[in-house]
């Protein structure tokens, strides 16, 4: 640290006594002020940047207090608990109930973005899409990172050995994932580089520090009149499935194949079956179209058997004409709103489960109240479109804007907020997933 006295201010060359004595009080106390703070500085920041700070000692001096580089001792930045897990619901979005402080802006810095977030311009600042209003920016401009009060990185392929960031103080970094661990396909955030470098999770588990599903299930605030009867009758088909994983961890084929060894009429669509449109394309009808129109019931499995891990393949079907059967999540779904979806893990085995797919298709009074029931709710979720090539179009479904805003006012509240991981490895990946046991 330097410290020095700039020129004083109406008086003389050789200052009384008097002034000499209030200059040096002075500087101690500003000394013991400063080491004060040091000692109460959470450790885990790596570095301060410069900084010049003016202090007015009184009318006749003026002093400049000038704050050297440093590192800090490496540990936890944060210690303090996630509110999360007290203000997560059923199935819908948490209910943000802390204090959001007042005339302060909040930046957060998608240092490593996924592609569905659309590049900002050099320097741009742009609004949160769902809540303008709240003192947020949003920017992928990697060189305001000094400004950022958030910094988010997205590790499913994009962080490296070599990319990690300089971090200035007071910032929070975080642990952006919407793969399930067993797709993750870098893990270069278990480095010990990395992996305690995290202050907060941005993950479809509800027990990260700000919760982005896939999707949510809302009550649905409109009542819907359909002809449920005809579109009973219009189910001639057991069941459709949108695939383009044909084989992987949760063994999803596998249970596939049991259903039709009991019985149930299994279509494949995409990549592993008929081929179909695709979402992209506007006026053709879908892939989701073709397995949902005819058919009783429609598969949605996931292709890993982990904690919270239901995708776009359940929300984005949900809202549709059809029933769906759910396999993944572990106890997710038992949060959801029962008597709208199937369940497989409601029941002991295949051969139970197939029986009451085939009991309900063929009993169409059944099937219309199963139908009634489900529109009583909603899936919520949004959908990007972009180019990763100028030839390929690729669509994703994901519930973003609103937990952005959950980000905001965590930020804007951020002395209740403060949490770290010591480990994120450990928090994302050991005992989050499970091999499958119902085939």
């Amino acid at each position: 640290m330097e410290l020095w006295v700039g020129e004083c201010m109406k008086c003389s060359s050789t200052p009384g006594k008097k002034t000499i004595i209030f200059l040096v009080v002075s500087v101690a106390g500003l000394l013991v002020s400063f080491m004060l703070g040091r000692k109460s500085m959470s450790p885990g920041v790596t570095k301060m940047a410069p900084m010049e700070r003016k202090v007015n000692i009184s009318t006749t001096a003026k002093m400049i207090i000038h704050l050297e580089s440093a590192d800090a001792v490496s540990g936890s930045a944060f210690t303090s608990d996630s509110l999360n897990s007290t203000s997560n619901v059923r199935s819908g979005f948490p209910r943000n109930t802390i204090r959001v402080e007042k005339n302060t802006t909040k930046l957060i810095l998608w240092y490593l973005r996924p592609n569905y977030v659309v590049p900002t311009n050099e320097g741009e600042l742009r609004p949160l899409k769902n809540c303008p209003d709240l003192n947020c920016r949003e920017t992928t401009d990697v060189k305001l990172i000094s400004r950022a009060d958030a910094v988010v990185f997205d590790v499913h392929f994009k962080i490296r050995p070599d990319n990690k960031p300089i971090r200035y103080p007071e910032q929070t970094w975080v642990f952006f994932a919407q793969e399930s661990p067993v797709h993750v396909k870098s893990r270069l955030y278990r480095m010990d580089k990395w992996k305690s470098s995290f202050n907060w999770t941005c993950t479809y588990r509800r027990d990260s520090d700000v919760w982005m599903p896939y999707g949510i299930i809302l009550k649905n605030p409109k009542l819907t009149k359909k002809d449920y009867r005809k579109i009973a009758e219009s189910k001639t088909k057991m069941a459709g499935w949108v695939v383009s994983h044909c084989s992987c961890e949760s063994k999803r084929e596998v249970f596939a194949k049991r259903l039709v060894e009991q019985g149930i009429q299994v279509d494949i669509f995409g990549d592993c079956g008929k081929k179909c449109g695709t979402r992209s394309k506007d006026g053709t009808e879908t892939c989701e179209d073709l397995a949902s129109s005819n058919y009783s019931f429609y598969l949605s499995f996931e292709n890993s058997l982990c904690d919270d891990y239901i995708t776009e393949k359940f929300f984005h079907m949900y809202n549709k004409d059809v029933i769906l059967i759910a396999r993944g999540g572990r106890q997710f779904l038992k949060s959801l709103p029962k008597g709208t979806f199937i369940n497989t893990d409601d029941y002991k085995n295949v051969k139970d489960l197939a029986a009451y797919l085939k009991r309900l298709h063929e009993n169409k009074n059944e099937y219309i109240s199963f139908l009634k029931r489900k529109d009583e709710y909603m899936a919520v979720d949004e959908t990007f479109t972009y180019k990763p090539t100028p030839t390929f179009i690729y669509t994703h479904s994901q519930y973003i804007s609103e937990p952005m805003c959950d980000m905001c006012r965590k930020l804007l509240d951020i002395d209740n907020n403060r949490n770290t991981y010591p480990d994120i490895y450990q928090w994302y990946n050991e005992n989050t997933c499970v091999e499958p046991t119902d085939l």
